[in-house]
């Protein structure tokens, strides 16, 4: 594959940064979706001890999971018990085992700390971008995605109102959105 579309969503979308900084002629499309270009704090402080004790055996997985959750879940998400405690058991047996997830949380405490891309490394993304985010992404909130979308120049925004940052309920917007991207990359290529 000489070149292709990326897609990266959340710490994905640090490496589809990076990828479309580093190799440009390899990324036709970019799609970034609830990702950052730094570490939202508040992410880095309260995802990380949460993963810290649950690497220790401080608190089960299932507890992880239903925080996890509940960090997640947009407000109408608790709107269903029945559905929320669903949600819950099946994100607990989908889960990394604590050793995985503390090593991902490691990689992004490095990302953060020795590869944060900054503004001047945006501007050298230049393929086509499409930044989508939901307005109501409490792992990494609204702004972060308008930071990307100032960095990247002719960057489209896109705010999925209502959702988080699973895109829960919103995955036949979110396919709308990138696929309408994505063909409209392809077509203006072959113009």
């Amino acid at each position: 594959i000489k070149k292709a579309h990326v897609l990266g969503h959340s710490m994905g979308g640090t490496i589809a940064q990076t990828l479309a900084i580093h190799y440009p002629e390899k990324v036709k499309g970019l799609v970034l979706s609830c990702t950052f270009s730094r570490v939202p704090p508040r992410s880095l402080f309260g995802l990380g001890a949460l993963i810290e004790e649950l690497d220790k055996g401080s608190i089960s997985q299932e507890f992880f999971a239903t925080i996890l959750y509940s960090y997640n879940m947009s407000n109408n998400g608790f709107a269903n018990p029945e559905l929320l405690k669903k949600e819950i058991s099946d994100s607990k047996d989908m889960m990394m085992k604590p050793a995985n997830l503390l090593r991902q949380f490691r990689a992004m405490q490095s990302y953060d700390k020795d590869f944060r891309i900054n503004g001047s490394q945006l501007v050298r993304i230049k393929a086509p971008t499409l930044i989508i985010q939901g307005s109501e992404d409490w792992i990494v909130p609204i702004e972060y995605g308008k930071e990307l979308a100032t960095g990247i120049s002719g960057a489209k925004f896109v705010v999925l109102e209502g959702g988080n940052h699973s895109m829960d309920g919103q995955e036949d917007k979110f396919r709308q959105e990138v696929m309408g991207f994505l063909i409209g990359v392809d077509e203006n290529a072959r113009a």
